[in-house]
């Protein structure tokens, strides 16, 4: 009896130190872009709208208006996903009034960024969360690139942004 006791309890010992967590196992683990997530691509190419570019197999893509595609949506997640929106307004509305906050190259051509933060709005949970937009012209088009939930463009949003690129 001694030794089933013994033998129980030694197993039960070995199990439990087994099973319990190792201190780096506490540790969140910090999320960042690995080459590997960003070299694994997909070609999107919008033969409407006359422009391509690379995006995540991660993301899957939503068309808005189905007619021209002026208007996509690439979506990973709830707070991860971008557009692409083409318009012939010589100024979109919704950018009236905001100062541009950078220069860039949007496929080949001269961009402005924006920053776009509703002032008002304290916290994750915003009506209109932040985004940031870039901007450039081509044939008389507008064409932005709108990053949701993003004050400053790096990692995924930067590749994605480097990718586009004009056809023709």
């Amino acid at each position: 009896m001694k030794r089933f006791l013994f033998l129980l309890l030694s197993g039960t010992l070995f199990l439990g130190a087994c099973s319990s967590p190792s201190p780096s196992s506490n540790i969140p683990e910090k999320k960042s872009v690995t080459k590997d997530e960003v070299s694994g691509k997909d070609v999107y190419t919008n033969s409407f709208q006359k422009y391509s570019l690379e995006i995540p197999l991660a993301y899957r893509k939503a068309i808005i208006d189905k007619d021209l595609e002026t208007n996509v949506k690439f979506k990973k997640s709830a707070k991860e996903y971008f557009f692409v929106k083409v318009s012939e307004e010589p100024e979109s509305e919704q950018y009236e009034g905001v100062e541009s906050s950078g220069d860039t190259i949007l496929g080949g051509f001269p961009a402005k960024v924006y920053v776009i933060v509703d002032e008002n709005c304290k916290g994750d949970d915003c009506a209109v969360p932040p985004k940031t937009v870039v901007r450039t012209y081509k044939n008389g088009k507008m064409y932005a690139m709108e990053f949701w939930y993003v004050k400053e463009i790096n990692g995924v949003n930067d590749e994605v942004m480097k990718s586009f690129t004009f056809l023709e």
